[in-house]
């Protein structure tokens, strides 16, 4: 008797982790996770690879066209693959089995068929068959959660419905392993891919079109998914030199918290810098307990302190970079390679850089203006006395970290501690520092002229200048600047204070302006970096001729800068007045121009210096 043998039709198979997520709208996900060799990506396939998928409804379709910038040149995927110096990981690239008949898409989600007693390979669980198309093993779940994919190529396709670039850029670097010898050992990876089964939980439940439901899949991975807000984005970027440099000013407190009995006290508790991103509202950031944010350290270091991230597809340190960190001497591999990103050890070289040069000085420098130091004492004082219970310190390690262990049994008890001392804290901030003080532009300011005043002094010197020398120097300066109440609230100055400050600072009704950080460098900026310089000039550490030079750099800027304050005030004056358009506009050009030039005198006079040009 001849035995007639079951023809099976699944050719291709992979084991894996498997699962099932849950369900809803009656749809039900299965998942397996596994890895494949490069050799079997030939067999996934794009959505436009699919017949017929280009005539697909609008809302059919799930995937963006492949983007070939992404794909090949620089910064793109095939450069990231090639490139031997950089770590490779990815998200594994999701997969769908998507049943066909006669080159067409079956539309109807399908109804599963179960077998809750099923062994495969030795292993007892469970399977899900659709048809002759596909079928996922499933291990019981009290026994693990082994699986086995087996699918008929003939009547189904395998379709990734998240990751065609990276599948597109894997599939190409392949098909040139033999052309390209700097690629070869790439025949060797194994790719991360999770394959997602979906299932109809109720056949006579309302019927769903299974294009819509990957479609759904596609849009929840690719939409719903959480980003990562900036502050953490800038924590866990080590591709930009901005970043690095935040990282390690953090790093540096954040390592102090854990010191114990040898923590530096002068330093703020991490609970004053917004570090991670809770504060959602940056804008705001004088009304909480913070002294800054990731965003704006990042900002002054790239506006002010060190310069801006150099160009991914040209990579050139700009002036400042050069001036700060003098990056060309510490041979990096972007600047060799033409690479478009900064390696592992180019970040390790430039962290280095910065922390022997520039991290501990400004961070000193921060922290010994009057208003600051005033703060974190306070602060460092009072939870020092109240910290006695476990419920209190629980609170101000939430308070530094974002999370904590809070038991059931005195959870609300903590909360009550996290609240008050968020307000004792806030209330500290108020004591120590004026509502001009706390807002972004008083420190923009400050750390500019900081900036600007370091290369003064350098040039008096025509010499290397180490930044701590500079700060031994310069701090009685700034603080005296501070002092004399140059960054007290407009109300709180004298006349005479508040008039030098209108245009520059605030406008003539009280409302404060050139804030942004590119209008502070011709504004509130150039005004500090002056009076800074003169305090410094009266205590002999560096000659007026020094002042002199400054401001004939400074003077057109803020000359320009308080006529576009001036043409505001004048304007409204003309506006009552009976003359033509064009007569007003001559009045109003003619009288801004005089205003400012005016003003720059008095601040020629308050300074000691002296502008031998003939006025604008």
């Amino acid at each position: 008797m001849i035995v007639p043998q079951i023809k099976n039709n699944y050719k291709n198979w992979h084991y894996g982790i498997s699962g099932k997520i849950g369900d809803g709208n009656n749809t039900e996900i299965y998942f397996l996770q596994t890895s494949l060799k490069m050799k079997d990506l030939e067999s996934i396939k794009l959505l436009v690879d699919i017949p017929g998928s280009e005539k697909w409804s609008i809302k059919d379709l799930f995937q963006r066209t492949v983007d070939r910038d992404r794909i090949v040149g620089k910064g793109s995927l095939t450069e990231y693959f090639k490139d031997k110096s950089q770590i490779k990981y990815f998200n594994p690239i999701a997969l769908v089995l998507l049943p066909e008949e006669n080159n067409e898409i079956e539309h109807n989600l399908p109804k599963l068929a179960y077998d809750d007693n099923v062994k495969f390979d030795n292993i007892q669980g469970s399977v899900l068959t659709y048809n002759d198309r596909y079928r996922l093993f499933l291990q019981n779940s009290d026994q693990g959660n082994i699986g086995k994919i087996e699918w008929n190529e003939e009547k189904c396709y395998v379709v990734a419905v998240d990751g065609q670039h990276r599948l597109t850029a894997l599939k190409e670097l392949y098909a040139t392993r033999n052309i390209d010898p700097n690629i070869k050992d790439i025949t060797g990876w194994q790719i991360p891919v999770v394959f997602i089964v979906v299932n109809k939980k109720v056949a006579s439940g309302a019927s769903k079109d299974f294009i819509s439901i990957i479609r759904r899949i596609f849009m929840c991975i690719n939409m719903k998914a959480k980003e990562v807000n900036d502050s953490r984005s800038i924590l866990l970027n080590d591709e930009s030199l901005e970043c690095l440099c935040v990282q390690e000013i953090v790093g540096a407190f954040h390592e102090n918290e854990t010191q114990g009995d040898k923590k530096r006290k002068e330093l703020p508790p991490l609970y004053l810098i917004d570090w991670i991103g809770l504060n959602k509202d940056s804008s705001l950031l004088k009304d909480t307990r913070y002294l800054f944010s990731n965003i704006e350290l990042r900002a002054w270091i790239r506006e002010y302190l060190v310069g801006e991230d150099f160009s991914p597809t040209e990579r050139k340190a700009d002036k400042l970079q050069l001036l700060r960190l003098e990056l060309i001497d510490i041979n990096l591999d972007c600047f060799n390679k033409g690479s478009s990103v900064l390696t592992h050890d180019d970040a390790r070289k430039i962290r280095k850089k910065f922390n022997s040069t520039i991290r501990d000085p400004f961070i000193d420098f921060l922290i010994q203006l009057s208003p600051i130091e005033n703060f974190i004492k306070k602060c460092r004082d009072y939870e020092e006395e109240n910290s006695s219970e476990s419920s209190q310190i629980t609170a101000f390690s939430e308070l530094r970290y974002g999370y904590s262990q809070m038991e059931n049994s005195n959870k609300n008890e903590i909360i009550t501690y996290i609240n008050n001392f968020k307000n004792i804290i806030l209330s500290f901030k108020k004591e120590s520092m004026s509502d001009f003080f706390r807002q972004d532009i008083c420190m923009r300011g400050i750390v500019f002229a900081y900036s600007e005043l370091y290369d003064v002094y350098k040039s008096y010197l025509k010499e290397s200048l180490e930044w701590q020398v500079y700060n031994e120097k310069f701090l009685k300066s700034f603080n005296k600047f501070i002092e004399e109440g140059w960054c007290d609230n407009r109300e709180d100055l004298g006349d005479e204070k508040r008039e030098y400050l209108t245009h520059v600072s605030h406008d003539d009704t009280g409302k404060v302006v050139n804030y942004k950080l590119e209008h502070v460098k011709n504004a509130w900026g150039i005004f500090v970096s002056m009076h800074v310089l003169k305090n410094a000039v009266d205590a002999e550490v560096i000659p007026i001729e020094y002042m002199e030079d400054l401001w004939s750099n400074y003077r057109d800027r803020l000359f320009s800068t308080l006529q576009k304050g001036f043409r505001d005030v004048v304007k409204r004056e003309v506006a009552q007045i009976q003359e033509t358009d064009r007569e007003k506009k001559r009045i109003i050009d003619k009288k801004k121009v005089e205003l400012a030039n005016e003003r720059l005198g008095l601040y020629e006079e308050m300074w000691g210096i002296y502008h031998n040009e003939e006025s604008y």
